[in-house]
């Protein structure tokens, strides 16, 4: 049997593309590159933010959560840090989900999934403090608390159902070894579950009273859905409010689940009566019509682990509108797919278009993240060495992004020469020329939109203008290497040009 714990991944498992041609449906145009946005972190998660807010959270699994700022930076003071409360064995226990409450802007209302001591899953509230980037450790009031029976197969995505507004939990099978696998359908329960509770009360919870199961004998009324193993990654498409549950398998089958939003509840997904599409207990003539199958498998051998991710709601890519993401564990490979609620009508591997920049190769990619904004960002750590985790961004791919547009205004004269030099380590040149008399609004952006700097030059007499940029944002911090956009703009004549850091 295989699961995460009892996996070994050779490096020379990340170059392998095994089965890729089963996996790789049409041609496609490149639309995107990773943007690194945090190095040298402890195994990340996650990424998340509250509704409509410019910050980023992602947890680092040992017990805490950290801010990206708007600016890019990561805060050196922890949003929150629960380590003394946390169980972690450094690759399935620990702190595992995030979600903000939906009105966390007036209630500063947040929720967590962790293993405490002894190694139960517990998911509590906590409260933000009047510091806006710091919770308050102690305004913890628990939610529920989940026997474990082994360390593995915990689930630990939690998210609020964008409809209802109920705090939906997934929650694994008790793994140990195996010998739970009867979880996922013993319905009296809550593993290998997912779980949907109603959270808006003072303290605990509350059943939703249209719960599949509530007042039915023999079934937790907490249950949603039923019939999982190991659920890494379960998200709602903001949009369409689809549900996406991604499987880990055992020996031979990952799989992805889906629920449409107009589902009532009470899905069975098979575990352990199947595996995928196909018998596990018993072997044969194990499906009596009454189960729910993936809308997608793939087999193992590399490939081995499903990470679940998101559906692409963002507007820096267009080209991405309404594609799931997921990845795999073991391989590092990344696909999407698109799904009409009927058929799977395009499956594409990105593996090659979402590489690490700079040459870089990633270690074990561990999931995916969203932003407020929809945007994505794909997570990677080394379970070797917990100090090493990534965090990368979605960006459009430089090569298509826009350089010069034509003049739309008379008079402007406004032209960029070519920055000197470019690529550059510390400093570089441009030659900027503009009428007498006009102003210039400079910016320079990173590769998904992000304002890293700018700067207004008002011409009152010469045309010529030298601006020197240290590879510095606003705030004065070193940008990393990469590529940056400059934007020069008089009235409605734009120019832009790319600039290389090289650190």
């Amino acid at each position: 049997m295989l699961s995460r714990s009892e996996i070994t991944c050779p490096s020379t498992l990340l170059a392998t593309v095994f089965f890729s041609s089963l996996l790789t449906w049409g041609v496609h145009a490149e639309a995107a590159q990773l943007e690194k946005v945090v190095a040298d972190i402890e195994k990340p998660i996650t990424v998340t933010s509250p509704p409509g807010d410019a910050r980023e959270f992602f947890i680092e699994q040992e017990g805490r959560i950290r801010i990206i700022d708007a600016s890019g930076q990561v805060l050196a003071t922890p949003f929150l840090d629960i380590t003394s409360l946390v169980e972690w064995d450094g690759l399935f226990q620990g702190l595992l989900g995030l979600a903000f409450h939906p009105d966390y802007a007036s209630n500063g209302y947040f929720f967590v999934d962790y293993l405490v001591a002894g190694g139960d899953t517990r998911i509590s509230r906590f409260e933000v403090s009047s510091d806006p980037n710091v919770a308050d450790p102690g305004s913890e009031s628990v939610v529920i608390t989940i026997d474990q029976p082994g360390t593995d197969h915990n689930g630990g995505y939690i998210a609020f159902g964008p409809q209802d507004g109920y705090l939906y939990v997934s929650m694994g099978d008790g793994g140990f070894g195996g010998s739970h696998h009867e979880n996922g359908q013993d319905t009296n329960v809550l593993l290998g579950k997912i779980l949907r509770l109603d959270v808006d009360v003072s303290s605990g919870y509350q059943i939703p009273p249209d719960n599949p199961f509530v007042g039915v004998p023999g079934y937790r009324e907490e249950i949603w859905a039923f019939g999982l193993r190991s659920p890494w990654g379960m998200s709602f498409d903001r949009e369409t409010h689809d549900l996406w549950i991604a499987d880990v398998g055992l020996n031979s089958w990952e799989e992805l689940n889906f629920q449409p939003a107009a589902s009532t509840g009470g899905e069975n997904y098979g575990w352990s009566r199947m595996e995928g599409n196909h018998c596990y207990q018993p072997p044969s003539d194990c499906d009596d019509g009454s189960m729910i199958h993936p809308i997608y498998e793939y087999p193992h051998g590399p490939l081995c682990s499903i990470n679940g991710g998101f559906v692409y709601r963002g507007s820096a890519i267009p080209e991405y509108q309404g594609l799931y993401f997921f990845s795999d564990w073991c391989t590092s490979q990344i696909w999407t797919i698109e799904y009409d609620g009927n058929e799977v009508t395009e499956l594409v591997n990105r593996t090659a278009e979402l590489a690490p920049p700079g040459g870089e190769s990633f270690s074990f990619l561990s999931g995916f993240g969203q932003d407020a904004d929809g945007e994505l960002y794909v997570i990677d750590w080394n379970w070797t060495n917990p100090n090493s985790g990534q965090i990368y961004k979605i960006v459009p791919d430089a090569a298509d992004a826009p350089l010069d547009t034509e003049a739309t205004s008379a008079g402007s004269g406004l032209e960029l020469r070519f920055a000197q030099p470019n690529p550059f380590q510390s400093h570089t040149r441009i030659q900027l020329t503009a009428a007498p008399g006009t102003s210039v609004d400079l910016s320079i952006h990173s590769p998904s939109g992000r304002l890293v700097w700018s700067e207004r030059i008002e011409r009152s007499d010469s045309e010529l203008h030298w601006i020197e940029w240290d590879g510095r944002d606003a705030t004065g911090t070193r940008l990393p290497s990469g590529t940056y956009f400059l934007k020069a703009q008089s009235g409605e004549t734009v120019r832009s040009q790319r600039i290389h850091i090289v650190r």
